[in-house]
């Protein structure tokens, strides 16, 4: 996967715009009785807090199920020399863990930057806490140069349900499992 791919990585988007709200949310719906976790929810998914410009669903291929969903505030990506890559502060982000790949959504009033890594990129993921912010921290491949994304979760508030994430991702196959 190369870098614009890993940028601009979108699930089933052309096929959910052209349906109605309804469609959406029963969508959403479907997806959020059968996620692993209960921060998959309808309103997640379909958008209803106008988190993203897009609802969720958009960004999800039609067999992937995801299955935690988080919101943070920044989302930082260093790359293989520890330089800042990319920086999206003060905008709204949403994690999607799904059954295959993480997926980053940065809200914008005009449109979505969305990043994704697939599991079999994923190197090390883990929270780190060290001050009174919390990370999500992801170690990934791209292309064969490491790159480490820093999702800023400190606003979100179901703590036992990020380090269930964590957990799950851990059991996760990744570059090395190959």
């Amino acid at each position: 996967m190369g870098w614009l791919e890993l940028l601009f990585g979108v699930g089933r988007g052309a096929d959910l715009l052209d349906r109605s709200q309804t469609e959406i949310d029963h969508e959403a719906a479907r997806l959020a009785r059968n996620a692993r976790d209960e921060t998959v929810s309808t309103a997640a998914l379909a958008n209803h807090h106008d988190r993203s410009r897009m609802p969720l669903v958009v960004y999800l291929d039609e067999d992937e199920r995801p299955q935690f969903v988080f919101r943070g505030s920044v989302l930082l990506v260093s790359d293989a020399d520890d330089e800042l890559a990319r920086n999206y502060p003060t905008r709204e982000i949403q994690v999607v863990i799904t059954d295959r790949r993480i997926i980053f959504v940065i809200g914008n009033k005009r449109s979505d930057d969305v990043l994704e890594v697939a599991f079999e990129n994923v190197h090390d993921v883990y929270l780190d806490e060290e001050s009174w912010r919390r990370y999500l921290v992801v170690d990934a491949k791209n292309d064969g140069d490491p790159m480490t994304f820093f999702a800023d979760l400190t606003l979100e508030s179901r703590f036992e349900n990020l380090k269930r994430a964590v957990e799950y991702l851990a059991t996760q196959p990744d570059d090395d499992d190959s």
